[in-house]
């Protein structure tokens, strides 16, 4: 009986594969899914702008400065101070009228607020002031993040236009800055704050964009941030309880953990979606 050699044939797949078995992503791919990561971050930072600067700002005004009295001090005029709002443009709202005080001991003692008067008013302003600070550079970073990640996406040539229209705008911004600076001796209104915010968050996204790298880092970064600034979100709630200034349901366990689940969940989502991008 002859034998028949055996004509044997191997058939490679067109996905080159690492040691690990995981096929590697062609190049046009991997920019379609930098694209689509920059572009979240970029919509989230949109909607964390709009929660903090013109949703939460009025709240931080209204139910954080006015609900807290405080001796021989103007709230109006605290106020305008902290957050940036004219008094006289503020919403009045007519003072609650004053409740006869009840027999009960127990009660009396469980709405008296653990903080009053300056001590109050200091409590109230740090606490402003470091919610809306940590919040800022959680979605400029998410901005910055989202830009890289466009950036690593698109053409050298057009990442040198980002980084041009970053630094024009950024002269725009501080040029605006010092005019209003000049205009309103002690502070900057509302108004001009929001947009510089805006302005701000837009040259994050273009000098992302414009640099094209670290674009994994800084997502990662951004969502450690995010994280911290929910934790705030929880942590001023409860101390505006404790200054009398916010009603106790928003400050119950249950309230604050959804708060934080809330504020966070982007973060936590991008912590294991960041890990399966390349360096």
């Amino acid at each position: 009986m002859s034998e028949t050699p055996l004509d044997i044939k191997v058939v490679y797949s067109a996905a080159r594969r690492p040691p690990g078995g995981r096929s590697v992503a062609r190049p046009a791919s991997l920019q379609r899914r930098w694209m689509r990561l920059g572009l979240a971050n970029a919509l989230a930072a949109a909607a964390l702008l709009y929660a903090t600067w013109w949703q939460a700002n009025t709240y931080l005004y209204l139910t954080f400065v006015l609900k807290t009295p405080v001796p021989g001090l103007s709230l109006d005029t605290a106020a305008a101070g902290i957050f940036g709002i004219n008094p006289e443009d503020a919403p009045r709202t007519p003072k609650p009228a004053v409740e006869p005080e009840s027999s009960d001991v127990t009660g009396a003692a469980e709405r008296v607020p653990t903080f009053s008067g300056p001590t109050a008013a200091k409590i109230i302003g740090i606490t402003g002031y470091a919610w809306q600070t940590v919040s800022t550079v959680s979605f400029c970073l998410l901005a910055l993040a989202g830009g890289a990640a466009m950036g690593r996406a698109t053409s050298a040539g057009l990442r040198r236009a980002a980084l041009g229209l970053a630094v024009v705008l950024a002269a725009v911004l501080i040029w605006r800055a010092y005019a209003v600076w000049q205009e309103y001796a002690q502070g900057f209104p509302i108004s001009a704050a929001r947009w510089g915010i805006v302005g701000l968050c837009l040259v994050s996204l273009l000098s992302g964009a414009a640099w094209g790298g670290g674009a994994r880092r800084l997502t990662r970064c951004a969502a450690g941030v995010l994280i911290l600034a929910a934790a705030s979100t929880a942590g001023g709630l409860y101390l505006g309880f404790l200054c009398g200034a916010v009603k106790p349901e928003h400050a119950s366990a249950w309230f604050l953990a959804v708060v934080f689940a809330i504020h966070s969940a982007y973060g936590w989502i991008l912590l294991p979606i960041s890990a399966r991008y390349p360096p």
